[in-house]
């Protein structure tokens, strides 16, 4: 039997995807009973459980970044990382402010798609949906923050605009696909 090490160092049978989370497991279990046996004073209070979330979305982009893995890790960890900051702001405001920050859930598909875009090697098909995830959310936390901007839009123009646009973009690209 060849011993290989895998996913993240770990020392197994090649392909074995399970090591981590055994040593996910163990690194919280000794967190939690290290301030239980007196060695360090570390309070878990309710309000730290999206550092979980943190490092697990460090976890898969350590997994891409430094031992080249699946670009997949990419979207987790950047939709991870979103999520723990999101609930970190959100627990510490005992979520005060929830009714404000729900297209951040939207957001963190984005960034994991973006991250995806750019690090994994820029494919076509992955641009458009990043940018849309990424963007919607921008524009509905502009209008939950200022709701009056509603008013100032002259929404008759919007779907002639958007008509161009794609126009505009189906004549480049097929302008760009002839000269290839």
């Amino acid at each position: 039997m060849l011993m290989d090490t895998d996913f993240l160092g770990v020392v197994g049978m090649k392909g074995n995807k399970t090591a981590i989370t055994g040593l996910i497991l163990i690194f919280c279990g000794i967190l939690l009973l290290v301030p239980q046996l007196g060695f360090l004073r570390i309070h878990l209070g309710f309000k730290t459980w999206p550092l979980i979330i943190l490092l697990l979305g460090a976890l898969c982009q350590y997994a891409f970044f430094a031992l080249k893995k699946a670009p997949a890790f990419l979207v987790a960890g950047g939709m991870l990382i979103t999520y723990g900051l999101l609930f970190l702001f959100e627990t510490a405001t005992n979520w005060k402010y929830s009714e404000y920050t729900w297209p951040v859930y939207q957001f963190g598909l984005g960034a994991g798609f973006l991250e995806l875009y750019f690090f994994g090697g820029r494919k076509k098909g992955l641009l458009w949906p990043a940018l849309i995830l990424t963007l919607v959310p921008i524009f509905w936390f502009i209008i939950i923050l200022n709701p009056d901007i509603l008013h100032m839009i002259k929404w008759s123009y919007i779907l002639p605009a958007v008509l161009i646009a794609g126009g505009a973009a189906v004549i480049m690209n097929s302008i760009r696909n002839n000269k290839g």
